[in-house]
């Protein structure tokens, strides 16, 4: 059954939005990556963005899950897994863009506050793998998109863990004498951008 047009256009929409945030998310990393911003609030630019994101998900993601207290609750009941992943997605970019804000303002200064991050973007990825949409005639494309969006995200995860575990990022620097991981991980978030403004139902 093809899905109806207001619902494809609230979708894709949805996805464009995602990647507009996506991007910011990106510009804020390569900034961090090339020390070229000498603003301090524009290393704030991923969580807030993840916030945005985040918040967006929970409360308008999907049209037909209103309204909002019922729609947090009824998907688990009626086994609506595409609503379900969608909150999923939104509690993880809560939280995670909790942590980002918090230690990037100095206050979770424990080596581990590292990891939520890149594990976001590794776990989020993964579960691309497996996310669902109701049955019509575009599914075949839009699950090789989420592919290719979920294994773009696994490498950005696992290239901004490398760092960690190679003890420091420093012996892997580029030209611009930049820790070259960190390089890696801005294209790639930003590749993740680009492919979510690149969707289509």
């Amino acid at each position: 059954m093809a899905m109806p047009m207001g619902d494809k256009a609230f979708s894709e929409f949805s996805h464009y939005l995602a990647g507009a945030f996506v991007l910011a998310m990106a510009l804020g990393e390569f900034g961090e990556a090339f020390a070229v911003f000498s603003i301090s609030w524009a290393r704030y630019l991923l969580p807030i963005s993840m916030l945005g994101a985040g918040f967006y998900l929970l409360v308008w993601s999907d049209i037909d899950a209103w309204p909002l207290v019922e729609g947090l609750y009824k998907p688990f009941l009626v086994g609506d897994w595409e609503t379900i992943q969608h909150k999923l997605y939104a509690a993880l970019l809560l939280a995670t863009g909790v942590i980002e804000l918090l230690r990037r303002r100095g206050r979770l200064a424990r080596p581990w506050w590292r990891v939520p991050l890149p594990l976001f973007a590794i776990v989020g990825g993964v579960l691309l793998f497996f996310h669902q949409h109701h049955v019509h005639a575009g599914m075949e494309v839009i699950m090789l998109h989420h592919r290719i969006l979920g294994t773009t995200a696994i490498l950005a995860g696992c290239c901004k863990l490398v760092p960690d575990f190679i003890g420091s990022s420093r012996r892997t620097a580029g030209a611009l004498g930049r820790p070259a991981w960190d390089l890696v991980w801005s294209v790639l978030v930003f590749l993740v951008g680009l492919e979510l403004m690149l969707y289509f139902e």
